[in-house]
């Protein structure tokens, strides 16, 4: 069950930034095949807002610019940003008024979108800085990263400067080992690989 699905964490958030980036650029090119973006801008002016169809058509590019940023691995959180903004925007102004189902159980509802929502917000976790990228290094690229004691759960170390994690497999995600230690050299010190 170690390697289920044969994918590492990081190759798993890959495919879920690439999938969900075509996802949105798919329903954008849609939107410009079938030629639907000035009925889409009528709704838009009949919902209150100005010049319709050219929010429309920048709604359109956003969601093909943050795509493809999102697939190039380029401003994932950004891209990311802009589209869960979409995807909410989406859900106040058209699928709300069609209930909560897709497919079988209704039509046009919330579901798909919230859906899209939960992978964005996975996405922007995944690719954000965080508090071990402030530490001195990140899951990708360090083998040592030093975790502050509260993060790590651990309580026997009453000077407590952290746990140190080392890894030891080639995604760099599976934590092998952990070992306390009580007075720990700072992050920078630690060697990359």
């Amino acid at each position: 069950m170690e390697r289920f699905a044969f994918l590492s964490l990081r190759h798993a958030l890959m495919m879920l930034r690439t999938v969900t980036a075509l996802l949105f650029m798919a329903h954008a090119a849609v939107r410009i095949v079938h030629g639907t973006i000035p009925q889409f801008g009528a709704f838009m002016e009949s919902a209150g807002f100005p010049q319709g169809e050219a929010l429309v058509w920048a709604i359109t590019l956003a969601e093909l610019a943050a795509g493809a940023a999102m697939i190039a691995n380029r401003y994932v959180t950004q891209a990311a940003a802009i589209l869960l903004i979409i995807a909410a925007a989406g859900i106040l102004l058209i699928h709300r008024h069609f209930g909560w189902f897709v497919g079988e159980h209704g039509t046009g509802g919330s579901e798909y979108s919230v859906a899209l929502m939960a992978a964005l917000i996975v996405i922007i976790s995944a690719a954000r800085p965080n508090w071990c990228s402030a530490l001195g290094g990140d899951f990708l690229g360090r083998r040592e990263l030093l975790f502050p004691k509260s993060v790590a759960g651990c309580n026997s170390c009453p000077d407590d400067p952290g746990v140190l994690v080392r890894q030891h497999d080639s995604d760099g995600l599976r934590l092998v080992a952990l070992e306390q230690l009580c007075h720990p050299a700072p992050p920078s010190a630690f060697p990359l690989p």
